[in-house]
């Protein structure tokens, strides 16, 4: 079982994303594969551009296996003002141990504190409704004063329901 000392979490880059391919194909399948690949190039472009405000941190062990990651980006919101949204955030069910689910929340939060957040949002992945935290895990987060805040619901638009019928966004 890993301890702290041998877990480190890292934001991935072009030559790290073909490590995260295990994790990911678990997320989405193969053919997902190439929109992750899509998203991290888009947040490397946006960091060369200054804007280090999203990306996708993974945590790795010793030996450089990663053990689980999350996307994020910081949005300003109406209800909660600057906020760091953590999406897709994984631990394969093959790891045994919560260090890694623990290292990337405790992690998510020096992120939004780095960014000045007032808000912190973590959102699961899966793809099965009846899923639920492991109590460990469910204990960490109460520990680090997570509360339930939301049931999300999404939806994959096709291509053809992306444009609007309306005109442009900004019509009455």
């Amino acid at each position: 079982m890993p301890d702290h000392r041998s877990l480190t979490t890292r934001k991935l880059d072009a030559e790290s994303l073909s490590r995260a391919y295990p994790i990911l194909e678990a997320l989405g399948g193969q053919e997902a594969l190439g929109d992750w690949i899509r998203f991290l190039h888009r947040s490397l472009a946006r960091e060369k551009d200054g804007d280090f405000r999203c990306g996708m941190l993974a945590v790795e062990d010793h030996k450089g296996y990663l053990l689980g990651l999350f996307c994020y980006q910081v949005v300003e919101s109406p209800l909660r003002g600057r906020s760091l949204e953590c999406e897709n955030f994984t631990v394969p069910d093959l790891v045994r141990s919560t260090l890694p689910f623990e290292t990337l929340i405790d992690d998510a939060e020096r992120l939004a504190r780095l960014y000045r957040c007032r808000h912190l949002s973590v959102s699961i992945a899966t793809t099965e409704p009846g899923t639920v935290l492991s109590p460990p895990m469910r204990d960490h987060l109460k520990e680090r004063s997570f509360a339930f805040d939301s049931i999300r619901y999404a939806k994959t638009l096709a291509p053809r329901e992306t444009a609007t019928e309306f005109g442009p966004l900004d019509a009455p």
